[in-house]
């Protein structure tokens, strides 16, 4: 539907009370307490703002407000964090969609990154024109995380260097490590470089290749304290793994830092 289709006086006052109440996401619960209605007349309700264009159907149970001054709506959309920050809390925005927010990449990526403790069917999910990539992780790696205000709406984020743990962790989320390489140097070149922070983060995570492939990195692109070097390299296990688990597994293998090196000219 393009246009907004008419609106009947008590709908429109009903709709402008759960805009006041909401942040333009509703459910069919919290509808029937700002209306003091039942859930049955609740849930017909929205369906039926949703039926003339005042509403979108996000999933089920859970619409879109459209504004009341708005001449299409197909023109609204609501801000892809505060979607993620609704849609699967616990969450925080990761990988590259952090690394973005913090200055350590200028490509534009068009998916939004979110970790997620809620169990998930589909890693891939297109909601309201956004697709989001999810990763469901345990609530134990909720550390490290920063809040950012999104049209008065509180959106977890992961703090720079939990953001580039995470991609140490799983070079995927930073767009291979190639891209990882590249946000990493602009960690370390930033204000938010803490050396401490990130040894502590490697260790709180408890994957042993992030460390590695840290390790390895540092020394190949020619950045980081020979302090730091020295404490990854303390801090190796057994076995090798890969620089990038998600390329090919082939390549040489680097004794001083267990790491197979698959993926070559990292600069």
């Amino acid at each position: 539907m393009n246009n907004l289709a008419g609106i009947s006086e008590t709908n429109r006052r009903k709709l402008t009370l759960l805009h006041r109440h909401t942040r333009g996401l509703v459910g069919i619960d919290d509808a029937a307490t700002i209306l003091n209605m039942d859930r049955t007349p609740s849930a017909k309700l929205l369906a039926r703002l949703a039926s003339q264009g005042w509403a979108r159907r996000i999933r089920r149970g859970l619409y879109l407000l459209i504004p009341l001054d708005a001449t299409s709506p197909d023109d609204w959309r609501e801000d892809p964090w505060i979607l993620a920050h609704h849609l699967f809390e616990p969450a925080y925005i990761a990988g590259w969609s952090a690394c973005e927010y913090w200055g350590f990449t200028e490509q534009i990526f068009h998916h939004v990154a979110v970790f997620t403790a809620t169990p998930i069917r589909d890693r891939r999910v297109r909601i309201d024109g956004t697709e989001f990539i999810l990763r469901a992780i345990p609530e134990a790696r909720f550390f490290g995380t920063h809040s950012v205000w999104r049209q008065n709406t509180p959106v977890k984020i992961s703090d720079p260097t939990h953001t580039i743990v995470d991609i140490l962790d799983v070079p995927e989320w930073g767009g291979g490590i190639r891209h990882v390489v590249q946000m990493l140097t602009a960690y370390i070149t930033s204000e938010h470089y803490d050396e401490e922070l990130l040894v502590d983060y490697l260790a709180r995570i408890g994957n042993y290749a992030a460390s590695k492939r840290l390790g390895y990195l540092l020394e190949t692109i020619g950045v980081g304290s020979s302090p730091l070097i020295n404490r990854l390299h303390s801090m190796r296990s057994e076995g090798y793994a890969l620089l990038d688990p998600g390329a090919s597994p082939k390549g040489h293998y680097v004794a001083r830092w267990h790491i197979r090196v698959n993926v070559e000219r990292l600069e």
